[in-house]
């Protein structure tokens, strides 16, 4: 599946390429950046200052704006490339290409990762209120996430020659990602990452839904104003992440499914197509998570009055732009 990947990625006959396209593309990442990195920045130093310290959704939202602060960062490579007529500028150099490939994949994971931990965590004290989730198990189950990770991806660039792993940069998917040449382990891996993919947005929905029941079913005179406050709030929240990450989901199930079970070759009849062959995969797995970065801080923004409180005391000069 990969070296067919590959070998398809790297034939620049295949489709057309639209510069203006392009330049779209590399100005909505910019702005994504421009409006996300100050806006999680100034997030992360608000969920710091917040007195409520041993909150668990406190401690999430804090692990979520350092995430988003690093999705931020790791677009900048991919708009020098767009502007570049998709030249691999920055990934020309293999070891800054390999260390994005590496930080990207544990990102766009562990991004979704928090958005699950942080829906289930709500939905749990909406189903059983007496029996609270204790932050030290969130932390734990988190951390062991990132050993998991982590020493999965060292495993692979430890031992290159026994997986095969190669990085390499493809003008059509305008940043660097690696894949395995070794047979079983390339079908393994595909496997582990579409589980992720699939089954990760359907327990995020099931919370989402739950959230959205209680929200509707809620009596706003019997006290619980602040609760479901708290709850449009998440519920929004993850409403957003579910948005920006449905396209990647359904791209990724049709490369699996066109490319690997009915066709068994890349690209299959719908890749052919200039814009999927293209732009399906940066517009999938960079773009919309770019968009997810910056349209965060804005629903803090706008679901927390503390957090506009804040701002505009420690930071004078954005009061004019909440007036705006």
């Amino acid at each position: 599946w990969y070296q067919r990947r590959v070998r398809a990625m790297n034939a620049t006959d295949w489709t057309e390429v639209y510069p203006g396209l392009d330049r779209a593309l590399g100005l909505a990442l910019l702005v994504c950046s421009l409006f996300g990195l100050p806006g999680n920045i100034l997030s992360l130093l608000y969920f710091l200052h917040k007195k409520e310290a041993r909150d668990l959704p406190t401690f999430l939202y804090r692990c979520i704006c350092s995430v988003d602060i690093c999705t931020g960062l790791l677009s900048l490579p991919l708009i020098v490339s767009l502007f570049s007529n998709r030249s691999p500028a920055w990934f020309q150099f293999y070891p800054f290409c390999v260390t994005w490939a590496i930080l990207f994949i544990l990102t766009q994971q562990i991004s979704v990762f928090l958005v699950l931990l942080l829906s289930v965590s709500r939905t749990h004290t909406i189903v059983r209120p007496f029996y609270p989730i204790s932050r030290r198990l969130v932390a734990l189950i988190l951390v062991g996430f990132l050993i998991f990770r982590v020493v999965h991806e060292a495993c692979l660039n430890l031992f290159p020659k026994y997986f095969k792993i190669k990085y390499q940069y493809t003008s059509s998917a305008v940043y660097c990602y690696y894949y395995l040449e070794h047979p079983s382990w390339a079908v393994l891996d595909e496997i582990v990452s579409f589980l992720f993919i699939a089954v990760v947005p359907v327990v995020i929905t099931v919370s989402f839904c739950v959230c959205v029941a209680h929200v509707l079913k809620a009596n706003t005179h019997d006290g619980e104003e602040d609760r479901k406050r708290v709850t449009v709030t998440m519920s929004l929240f993850t409403a957003v992440s579910l948005i920006c990450n449905a396209p990647l989901f359904v791209n990724y199930l049709i490369y699996i499914v066109d490319c690997n079970i009915i066709e068994y070759v890349y690209p299959s009849d719908i890749y052919k197509n200039s814009f999927m062959y293209n732009y399906s995969w940066p517009m999938s797995e960079v773009f919309f998570m770019a968009l997810n970065s910056a349209l965060n801080p804005m629903v803090y923004f706008l679901r927390m009055e503390r957090l506009r409180t804040w701002t505009v005391d420690k930071f004078g000069f954005v009061k004019n732009f909440f007036r705006f």
